[in-house]
């Protein structure tokens, strides 16, 4: 149940939980520091980051102000029989990325990024595996496809000897 106590010092933000506000803030911070780290850089590989960072911190704005000031997401975008909705849903979120940080030094960027959105839909999502197949198909065909044409060479992780096309694709 959401903290009303400060209802009458904020009333506008009366239905939020701190929970949310704090991770709110925090995610804020994140994108600040991202800007304000790529501010140091040579003027051709600052454009990317800021530009990034700037629209970032827009949408960023524009949740806090939508979210703050009482729009609430539907009811309709949970299914009534959603573990999603239940229960923590903050941990759980917290919980996938914990994972995929996890993987990715194990697997490599690549297979750990297809496992982790694979494992998502299908958990998380509840998406038939004809879904999950299409949506990891096509991740990875952009991802890789995007790694070409820009000569990246995607990090290889503690298993790139068993999988070693997760680095050249």
């Amino acid at each position: 149940m959401a903290d009303t106590r400060d209802a009458t010092i904020f009333p506008a933000f009366a239905g939020v939980p701190w929970g949310v506000r704090i991770f709110d803030l925090a995610v804020g911070g994140v994108i600040g520091l991202a800007i304000v780290g790529a501010l140091d850089l040579p003027w051709a590989a600052k454009l990317f980051p800021i530009s990034v960072g700037v629209a970032t911190l827009f949408l960023w704005v524009l949740h806090v102000v939508t979210t703050w000031r009482g729009a609430r997401a539907s009811e309709a975008a949970f299914d009534a029989t959603s573990e999603s909705a239940e229960g923590w849903p903050a941990v759980r979120m917290w919980g996938w990325m914990l994972g995929y940080l996890v993987l990715l030094p194990i697997l490599g960027f690549l297979p750990a990024s297809v496992l982790f959105v694979a494992g998502f839909l299908k958990l998380e999502g509840r998406t038939s595996w004809l879904t999950v197949a299409v949506v990891g198909i096509l991740a990875l065909g952009l991802t890789g496809g995007l790694g070409l044409a820009l000569n990246v060479h995607w990090p290889q992780g503690l298993l790139g000897d068993v999988v070693p096309w997760a680095t050249t694709f």
